[in-house]
Parts: C-alpha cells; sequence; structure tokens
C-alpha cells in the first residue's frame, strides 16, 4: 500500500501520459500571505519539453486552482480528485459504465490499486459541477466547478482511501491531450459561491450575497475584484520570486 500513497493519483497531483511523475524540483513562482487573501504558483518540468505550473488562491471560504501545461508535444494530463462526484444541475451523480482505464503498470504510477473503474457519461460544456461526497463533515457542503478542455473525459473508480479509515473511497480523474492546455476548479466549502464563469484568462466567482470576484494572473501576481452594488475593491497579491 506504501506504493500507491508515493503515487500522484493518492495526492490530487497529475500524472503525465498514465505514469508517475518524476522526482526533481518545484521552482517557487510567487508566495503572499498576510491574513487576506493568499496565494502560492510553482512550476516543474515533468517531462523534458513540458513544464507544468500549478497556483492556488485561497479566498476566506473558497479557492481557486489552476494547473496548466505546455509542452513541445502533446501530453495526456490526469488530474484525480478525491471525495467528490460529478453530479448534473439537479445535483444527481452522472451514468458510468464500466471501462479499462489506461494507465503505468509500474508500482508507483498508481492505476494498480483503481478498481471499480468506469467512464462517466458527462456532458460536453467549459465548466463540470461537483459535490463532496463526505457533505456531512462540511459545514454547508463542498461544491465545486472545474473546467473542462475541449477532448477532456471524466473516469471514476475506488481506491485506498486515507491510511487513518481502510478501505476505498471513490476518486475521479479528469484526463485531456493537448500541447498546452488548463484544469481550473472553484472549490467553496461554506455555501458562498453560487456559480463560476471561465474563460481561457479569468474566473468570474458569483457569490451566494450578489457581489462578485474577477481573478485574473498579470505579470506582477494576482488580481482579485470584488464587486457588489456601489462598490469595487482590488486585491493585488504578489510576492513574485526574483
Amino acid at each position: 500500500s506504501l506504493h500507491w500513497y508515493r503515487s500522484p493519483l493518492a495526492h490530487t497531483a497529475p500524472t503525465v501520459d498514465g505514469t508517475s511523475q518524476q522526482r526533481v524540483q518545484a521552482p517557487l513562482v510567487a508566495f503572499d500571505d498576510d491574513g487576506r487573501p493568499g496565494w502560492v504558483s510553482a512550476t516543474v518540468a515533468l517531462r523534458p519539453g513540458l513544464v507544468v505550473r500549478r497556483s492556488v488562491v485561497v479566498v476566506g471560504d473558497y479557492l481557486i486552482d489552476r494547473l496548466e501545461w505546455e509542452g513541445e508535444t502533446a501530453h495526456e494530463l490526469t488530474l484525480p480528485l478525491h471525495g467528490v462526484d460529478i453530479v448534473d444541475e439537479r445535483g444527481e451523480p452522472l451514468r458510468r459504465a464500466p471501462a479499462t482505464l489506461a494507465g503505468g503498470d509500474e508500482a508507483e504510477d498508481g492505476f494498480g490499486h483503481l478498481r471499480e473503474t468506469r467512464r462517466v457519461d458527462a456532458p460536453t460544456g467549459p465548466v463540470a459541477l461537483l459535490r463532496g461526497t463526505h457533505d456531512e463533515h462540511i459545514a454547508g457542503g463542498l461544491r465545486g466547478w472545474v473546467s473542462v478542455p475541449d477532448g477532456a473525459r471524466w473516469e471514476s473508480a475506488l481506491a485506498p482511501d486515507v491510511p487513518s479509515r481502510p478501505g476505498v473511497a471513490p476518486i475521479l480523474l479528469l484526463r485531456a491531450t493537448a500541447r498546452r492546455g488548463q484544469f481550473v476548479g472553484v472549490w467553496s466549502w461554506r455555501g458562498s459561491v453560487a456559480n463560476v464563469e471561465m474563460t481561457d484568462d479569468d474566473v468570474v466567482v458569483v457569490l451566494a450575497d450578489d457581489a462578485h470576484a474577477e481573478h485574473g494572473r498579470s505579470d506582477t501576481g494576482w488580481i482579485i475584484d470584488r464587486m457588489r452594488v456601489g462598490e469595487r475593491e482590488r486585491i493585488v497579491l504578489g510576492g513574485m520570486a526574483d
């Protein structure tokens, strides 16, 4: 079981072409946390000619997780998501059918530990809706909005649970093949987010109190424009590494 817990699939971390990450350093791009919204961003060359960047922005009771990649050639990136299920607009799980999931067969690729593997019949669209599978432990429930690149597919399986809970737990896999692309997730755990709109560059978070926040990256960091009737606030997160 130690091989599973060393795999990227066990840690909501990406695999490349179905195989585990190489053990290399990930240089810090930015870090800013002074008690208000904060963020951290880092890059790593997961393969020769393939650079992956991950940025996490935390804003009170929601966060944005952006995983980007750019390569000299096309690669398949797989992002595992634990403790959530993909649902329709009514909150009902989507249909799925048994399927064999492609992936490496080395001990720490992780795919050999997956059981009851299935292909999810997910509709095409720029954003998928997700909900937590352990909402009884989270006030307001866990809700997610995840960008879906063109040609991406969803798969599901059962995987070993955390070490303190023997048994298995559901896992989702979002997979896309491209020379460059990104997965963007917005996660809310107190019911403060009503909806999310995404473009290639920006994320608009519509809040339950009728306010909204526009998020985007700039050359100097991350910019948040919060707006409600008659009010506008701009927050600039910096901390760029030299």
